[in-house]
């Protein structure tokens, strides 16, 4: 039960951690190319961001589905 429970954790915060880090990458590539104070690059980034959050959470959902 305990190696449920980790899994059940770990997964969707690994999996947010990494996106994470591809968005923190994507963000230096467009400020790289379009420079700071470029908006539209900046709600890109800002929506890729909560996608990756919302991703995150449906992963949580599903695994806690998967454990019924």
């Amino acid at each position: 039960m305990s190696k449920n429970v980790n899994v059940r954790f770990f997964v969707p915060v690994l999996a947010a951690l990494l996106m994470m880090f591809i968005t923190f990458i994507e963000s230096q590539i467009f400020l790289h190319i379009y420079g700071t104070g470029n908006i539209p690059a900046t709600l890109f980034l800002v929506t890729v961001f909560f996608t990756f959050v919302l991703y995150s959470l449906c992963l949580s959902r599903f695994l806690n589905w998967l454990d019924k």
